[in-house]
């Protein structure tokens, strides 16, 4: 089984930097600030199960 997980923003000099969305293989979510490709500052998670 293939796993993935998925970043989704702003990019800047090949780093995720600004708002943005993180989707690990197992459905966890977060939502928020990112600095550096680090989950960083305000932001929010969701698990698959609620």
């Amino acid at each position: 089984m293939v796993q993935r997980h998925m970043l989704v923003g702003d990019w800047s000099g090949g780093m995720m930097n600004g708002q943005g969305r993180y989707e690990w293989a197992d459905g966890v979510v977060y939502s928020g600030s990112i600095v550096n490709n680090q989950l960083e500052g305000i932001g929010t998670y969701r698990w698959p199960d609620g």
